[in-house]
């Protein structure tokens, strides 16, 4: 996952699994979230972020490292999670209860325009999430 590099004072430390949900099903991102909306709409880069249940959320806190893989093609991405609880997300979860329900039954994820251009994978189509935490 990681590259070597010449120069690099040391290895880089393996990382070990710790969850993975296969086959979480692709919906697009709120518009509540800055990230996503489109580049040219905000005045700085910011991170990207996928959403996710509280329970994943709450895990991902503890090893730090989120990897997005699609299955069909083996594109992977490292993401940054946010929970479906947030604050921000009070009007999507008003407008969208049924996807809530899949997030928070650990069936679905919200991922903006970037990742799943990046992982080809449309809407509705799936991804697998696995967390890991960094051995050494």
């Amino acid at each position: 996952m990681a590259e070597t590099f010449l120069g690099l004072a040391e290895a880089p430390k393996p990382l070990i699994p710790v969850l993975t949900l296969e086959n979480l099903t692709v919906y697009p991102a709120p518009a509540e979230l800055p990230e996503a909306q489109p580049t040219w709409t905000r005045e700085s880069q910011m991170t990207h972020v996928a959403v996710v249940s509280d329970r994943l959320y709450e895990a991902y806190g503890e090893s730090q490292v989120a990897v997005l893989r699609n299955p069909v093609n083996g594109r992977e991405a490292r993401v940054a999670l946010q929970t479906v609880e947030s604050p921000i997300l009070a009007p999507y979860r008003g407008r969208r209860a049924k996807v809530v329900q899949r997030l928070r039954g650990d069936e679905a994820i919200l991922l903006d325009r970037t990742y799943r251009d990046f992982l080809l994978v449309k809407t509705r189509e799936q991804v697998n999430l696995t967390l890991y935490r960094t051995g050494g």
